[in-house]
């Protein structure tokens, strides 16, 4: 079990990370949601809020896309505010009096971005591109001289996400994103038919990094979405680390506002 630590420093991407999860979870759960089973298409707006954990991390998520011109169905301009925020561990070593000595290493990291972006539409096709730039930090107890990946690092992000209707019942989509502040990277393919009603079962696979690691994952997925909302859950292995095998799991609640 992660051992939970203050790690001064990143306290206010913590907060400001919180306060977007605060606000997603107020919009998403408002009385409109609850008692209107079938809005019309006629929202500006979607946001989301999560948590994916392996057996020796965790990392909570949120954001909210907003279409300013247009309601969301539609091509058109968008705005984007994400953050993060989670805690992992890892061992390796450390040299005392001249001895390599086995440490666990505790981190704290949390990230923030801002995008701005355009959504295109052709035929079955979607696709959304993304710029902007994003804060991310990375705390590290003790210090570890070996790991570049501490501090905090403005950059450049980009996004692209894309999803694919196959016939009526089936769908495919590859999301890739990259920072320049850890450089770190993400690529996420899902694919999935629809089983019953409004449930898709299916695969997910990606690979994501930084300076210090590149790692890999693959498993399944299942997919509740009605007319207010979509509920996504994965579960597989994951190459984390040194760990080629390690469990990894996550919950994904969207809705439109």
């Amino acid at each position: 079990m992660l051992r939970i630590a203050y790690l001064k420093g990143i306290s206010v991407t913590a907060l400001l990370c919180i306060t977007i999860s605060a606000i997603t979870i107020a919009i998403n759960f408002t009385p409109a949601h609850a008692t209107e089973p079938h809005l019309p298409a006629s929202e500006h707006g979607e946001q989301w809020i999560g948590l994916a954990a392996t057996k020796e991390s965790f990392y909570a998520y949120s954001g909210v896309t907003y279409a300013p011109f247009d309601v969301i169905q539609n091509p058109g301009f968008r705005l984007r505010v994400a953050g993060g925020y989670g805690q992992y561990y890892y061992d390796s070593t450390l040299s005392v009096d001249f001895e390599n000595v086995g440490v666990r290493f505790l981190g704290e990291t949390g990230a923030l971005e801002a995008l701005i972006g355009y959504q295109f539409r052709i035929d079955e096709w979607t696709g959304k591109l993304f710029a902007g730039v994003e804060r991310q930090e990375h705390r590290v107890q003790p210090l570890d001289p070996g790991n570049p990946v501490n501090g905090a690092r403005f950059g450049g992000k980009i996004v692209s996400e894309n999803w694919l209707n196959i016939g009526e019942h089936a769908f495919a989509s590859f999301d890739v994103n990259y920072a320049t502040g850890f450089k770190s990277y993400g690529v996420e393919l899902k694919t999935a038919y629809n089983v019953y009603g409004p449930l898709h079962l299916g695969a997910i696979v990606g690979a994501f990094g930084n300076d210090t690691y590149d790692g890999k994952r693959a498993g399944l997925l299942l997919r509740y979405k009605d007319d207010v909302r979509e509920i996504l859950l994965t579960g597989g292995v994951s190459g984390d680390y040194d760990d080629a095998s390690n469990p990894f799991a996550s919950i994904t609640y969207l809705s439109p506002f």
